[in-house]
């Protein structure tokens, strides 16, 4: 994330100065045009700023929640099969849901991640499957849920 975070600055960066050059050099004195370049610009700068600035913020609210909550940090373990899937934390709780509760998924290089038509996510990380279970749920999923 924090990569992204600095591309993000980086680019925002070069946008900023281009649009500082282009107001600069685009001035062209006793002429109805004057600035219309540069300016021109500074709109698409702002906005790549201020989604610059959401994304950012955006990411650490995610991050704090993480951190705040207690039961978001359990252990976990996630039951899978041809009808449903089940989730244990190390408190006891147990969640079980049908494939048919779920609208889509996706597949990063860590993490299995579910959703449902209420945008609540579950996330199953590669990291505590071998790879004939991360193949299995692959395919589960794939039969049961369009991917997105």
């Amino acid at each position: 994330m924090r990569r992204v975070l600095r591309w993000t600055a980086i680019a925002l960066l070069v946008a900023a100065t281009i649009t500082i050059l282009l107001y600069q050099f685009s001035r062209v004195p006793g002429t109805p045009e004057d600035h219309t370049l540069g300016l021109s610009l500074l709109p698409a700068v702002v906005v790549f700023a201020l989604l610059g600035l959401l994304r950012f913020i955006y990411s650490r609210s995610v991050d704090r929640t993480y951190a705040r909550d207690p039961s978001l940090q359990r252990e976990s373990i996630a039951d899978f099969d041809d009808q449903a899937i089940q989730f244990d934390d190390s408190s006891g709780a147990t969640a079980k849901a049908t494939w048919s509760h779920f609208n889509r998924y996706a597949e990063g290089q860590r993490v299995f991640v579910i959703g449902t038509p209420s945008r609540v996510f579950n996330i199953v990380p590669k990291s505590g499957m071998s790879a004939d279970q991360q193949n299995a749920l692959r395919s589960i999923l794939a039969q049961h849920i369009p991917a997105k």
